[in-house]
């Protein structure tokens, strides 16, 4: 079994739609459980920006997954339809668990990947385990372009994660099958920091590993 920068560095490609997908699987040579991790990147994410993160997750004994998306032109999502590309991402995301045989997964989706991969798990329910949405994007109501760009520049220079502020998401909590979680850092702390969340996966998806 190979150690995990041979794993990292070995990009597999999948056909979609005339389109060559790359996508990182790494495997420890002991695994935890048998559910993989997915990792859905935010914008201008790849699994290069997440690399220390998979590292540690697979030191913790998880197979780790994370995609390239092609890169194109956001659309912007409004509240009569969802974007295009949203949409292409979250069936890219589906055809891997389907290329490598995946019937179950937990996710942790960082940022604008929240969007994807809540559709995902929309469109084929029964392939997702648990999900955590770490700063997730379009869940704040009522806000357009100039405002959200504010905040990350503000994000930048102010530290605390102020992209997608967690109380303006509190309408959320009512929700009987949302759990919200916070952990002290900015935007980008996830893979500026990863190993603040390593120990929260680990308890968590190793709690809900049997669930089926």
């Amino acid at each position: 079994m190979f150690s995990f920068d041979p794993q990292f560095n070995t990009k597999k490609r999948l056909d979609f739609h005339s389109r060559s997908i790359s996508f990182v699987d790494v495997i420890p040579p002991i695994q935890k459980n048998n559910i993989p991790i997915f990792i859905a990147p935010g914008w201008g994410e790849t699994p290069k920006t997440f690399k220390d993160l998979m590292r540690l997750l697979f030191d913790a004994g998880f197979r780790v997954i994370s995609v390239t998306h092609p890169r194109q032109d956001l659309k912007l999502i409004t509240k009569s339809n969802i974007s295009k590309l949203e949409f292409q991402k979250a069936e890219i995301i589906l055809s891997i668990f389907d290329f490598l045989n995946i019937r179950k997964v937990n996710v942790v989706a960082h940022s604008e990947g929240a969007i994807n991969a809540v559709i995902a798990a929309h469109l084929q329910p029964t392939i997702f385990n648990d999900m955590l949405l770490v700063g997730p994007g379009g869940l704040v109501e009522n806000e357009g372009f100039f405002e959200l760009a504010s905040r990350f520049i503000g994000n930048m220079i102010q530290g605390d994660d102020i992209v997608f502020p967690l109380k303006k998401m509190k309408s959320l909590s009512d929700l009987p099958w949302i759990d919200f979680h916070s952990i002290d850092g900015d935007h980008s702390d996830i893979y500026a920091h990863s190993q603040k969340y390593v120990v929260f996966l680990q308890k968590r998806f190793t709690t809900t590993s049997n669930i089926h």
